[in-house]
């Protein structure tokens, strides 16, 4: 990553310059990502620009509301394997009620109960919702350090920018796998629809079919094997005069 250093640079111009350099290899390294690579990429640059052992993205759960699952993992130097949890107890519950939530020191004391915060030692929390088109909320983006933090303003910044683009992926992502799902409904209903078609062996005298097992049987059973037909049995005019002839001297 290029960096600006120049002798007798104003401090906070040298800070302006190397957080420029940071959005823009930030926006470099993700810009043509999709997919699973998009959230390893996202995760593990955040994790090594902005000097932080753990970065996350997760997604929301259909069947849990109060649970999240993990779409990348930035864990201490390296992609780590992905996971779920519950939402209560932790300052992720209030993420993805929508709200951007920042501890710049000592989060466990606010959270005692969040094992993950204990387990990762984190004083440093950092997270922001990711939103879809219509404004609900499909996850969230998390940076954590076990030493404070207190630039607050710049994380924030990082943080909102990344979540733009996180939050356009995930829904791609989530309407994608809608899209497969609606796809695998349809074949399955085509694979469901039984029709006639072909040449069909019927026997000129009882009028019985023959299957593709060789076995004869009436018409009306094979027909109902292979459509979605019914039948209701009447009686044609020239089968009812031939039967009862008496019917038709009746009428007469």
């Amino acid at each position: 990553m290029a960096g600006h250093q120049a002798p007798g640079v104003n401090p906070l111009l040298e800070q302006y310059m190397h957080q420029h350099d940071v959005l823009i290899h930030l926006l470099n390294r993700t810009s043509n990502r999709l997919g699973e690579t998009f959230f390893v990429d996202l995760v593990t640059e955040l994790g090594a620009s902005l000097k932080v052992p753990f970065s996350f993205i997760t997604e929301c759960t259909l069947d849990d509301p109060d649970r999240v699952k993990t779409l990348a993992f930035w864990n201490q130097g390296k992609v780590s394997a992905n996971f779920s949890y519950h939402l209560r107890n932790t300052p992720c519950r209030r993420v993805i009620n929508g709200e951007s939530v920042i501890f710049p020191e000592k989060v466990r004391d606010f959270f005692p109960d969040d094992f993950g915060l204990v387990q990762m030692n984190a004083s440093f929390y950092a997270g922001e919702p990711l939103f879809d088109s219509d404004g609900e909320v499909i996850g969230h983006i998390v940076v954590m350090s076990q030493e404070p933090v207190h630039d607050t303003e710049w994380i924030f910044l990082v943080l909102k920018l990344m979540a733009l683009r996180a939050s356009a992926e995930l829904e791609r992502k989530i309407l994608d796998a809608k899209l497969q799902t609606t796809i695998r409904d349809l074949q399955t209903a085509l694979d469901n629809v039984r029709t006639l078609r072909g040449l069909v062996p019927i026997c000129a005298s009882c009028k019985k079919i023959r299957d593709d097992t060789g076995y004869w049987q009436q018409v009306e059973s094979y027909v109902a094997r292979h459509t979605h037909a019914d039948f209701t049995h009447g009686i044609c005019p020239d089968c009812r005069n031939m039967l009862y002839p008496e019917l038709q001297n009746a009428d007469e």
